[in-house]
């Protein structure tokens, strides 16, 4: 599980961050506070996204 896991937040980590950080700039918030908070909070919730997706591929992999 971690092995897929790991290979999922890789790729959902820095997805999150940068459509969190590109919505900030659309509205004009370009604070540089602002921007690693966006950042943190993408890596932050891409763990239980990575977890759901992990796990649902697991599901799907182990019948075939």
């Amino acid at each position: 599980m971690m092995k897929i896991f790991g290979a999922i937040y890789i790729l959902t980590a820095p997805t999150l961050m940068g459509v969190f950080i590109v919505a900030l700039l659309s509205m004009n918030m370009s604070e540089p506070n602002q921007i690693i908070t966006a950042a943190i909070a993408g890596a932050i919730l891409a763990i239980p996204v990575a977890m759901i997706i992990g796990k649902r591929v697991l599901a799907l992999t182990k019948g075939a």
